[in-house]
């Protein structure tokens, strides 16, 4: 056990070796925390402009209902100067409440209300879903007093002064905290994976010296050698990992609803996954030349595939279908179970063990690969 650690030990102070070591290992920290901020911060209380040329009880009342998702209402007399603003993105969005909008309701022939948004289409499905949803309660509202206009307005000002008690409650969407925070992750497993490309560039370095060849005529065994790589990089990609989470939680105060166990859980099991996928390409490359061209291409291609770069909503139907075959979907796909439902450790047992069946094997092939790869390197040297 003495030549491994003496082996991690060696490998580490490799790492740390460039003065810019720390650099590198806190950059992509600062870059992942730096896009949460960004996106984050964007999350705030929305404004939406309103023409309202109905001036009814009914317009009043959707208007109002935009309060209760803390949103800030700013009127104006025309459509004109409400798609101005929008255009210079002084609101977010807008929307015209027409005329004779209560009449309709009333008359069950409903008047479509105009939405007005830029070029953000998730604010334009929220908006959107608000208005039907309150257009609705108007509709049954009408319904249930038999579609008698007085009526309808003693109901409507009766919840208005709160004679009929109607419990308001602003309902909390995540989505978007979930979507940030999962860009955010991803663009972390992106600088991992480069992070563990270049520090196993150390292995190659010494298949270059003929390290290899003293290695086999020592009791140190390729495969205590190749895991004392695996273990110093791993702690390094680790390290990294342990900064972010925390300043997610202690800095930016960012509730993701995801455990910070269950994150780091997954941030190691990629690290470990990013680290024997190096080991073997580095073990298995001639050159530094083939080993940088095999890792770029595969790492640029799986972050875009599984979604690293942006939501995989965003990703083809038929490139989402090919997505599991790639890790980091896997570290992901917990980011949407989470969304979706309540979730349990069981129920990411399969996400686990795929993460760490891809592991070993690329392991296992490194360890073959450089078994039996004594006559390879002695022709290299030669």
């Amino acid at each position: 056990m003495s030549e491994f650690y003496y082996l991690v030990r060696k490998n580490i102070k490799l790492i740390f070796k460039s003065k810019f070591a720390i650099i590198q290992l806190l950059a992509p920290v600062a870059v992942s925390l730096l896009i949460l901020k960004l996106f984050t911060g964007m999350g705030g209380n929305l404004t939406y402009g309103v023409v309202d040329k109905d001036s009814s009880v009914s317009s009043k009342f959707l208007i109002s209902k935009f309060e209760v998702n803390r949103s800030t209402i700013k009127y104006y007399d025309n459509e004109e100067t409400l798609i101005k603003d929008i255009t210079n993105r002084d609101i977010n969005g807008g929307f015209l409440v027409p005329e004779g909008f209560q009449e309709s309701i009333i008359g069950g022939n409903i008047k479509n209300v105009d939405i007005y948004m830029g070029t953000n289409n998730n604010f334009k499905k929220s908006l959107e879903a608000n208005i039907n949803d309150t257009v609705t309660t108007l509709e049954q509202i009408s319904t249930g007093a038999s579609n008698n206009k007085d009526n309808y307005i003693k109901i409507l000002e009766e919840t208005k002064n709160k004679t009929i008690k109607v419990e308001e409650a602003r309902l909390d969407d995540k989505s978007s905290v979930y979507q940030v925070t999962q860009m955010s992750i991803g663009l972390l497993i992106f600088f991992m994976m480069l992070r563990a490309n270049s520090t196993s560039y150390i292995m190659l370095e010494e298949k270059r010296s003929n390290c290899y060849s003293r290695i086999f005529a020592s009791p140190i065994t390729p495969l205590k050698f190749i895991s004392a790589n695996v273990v110093a990089n791993l702690l390094v990609l680790v390290m990294q990992a342990v900064v972010t989470l925390l300043s997610m939680q202690w800095i930016l105060k960012l509730e993701t609803d995801i455990p910070f166990g269950i994150l780091l859980l997954f941030l190691v099991l990629i690290a470990f996954v990013a680290v024997a996928f190096s080991t073997m390409v580095m073990v298995s490359s001639k050159d530094f030349s083939t080993a940088s061209i095999v890792s770029n291409l595969f790492i640029n291609i799986s972050c875009m595939a599984s979604g690293c770069y942006f939501p995989i909503e965003f990703i083809p139907e038929n490139v989402r279908k090919i997505s599991f075959l790639f890790p980091q979907t896997w570290v992901l796909d917990i980011f949407k179970k989470y969304q979706t439902s309540s979730v349990t450790i069981d129920k990411l047992y399969i996400n686990i063990i795929t993460l760490i069946a891809f592991a070993v094997t690329m392991l296992l092939i490194a360890s073959f690969r450089m078994k039996f790869s004594n006559k390879e390197m002695t022709a290299l040297n030669d």
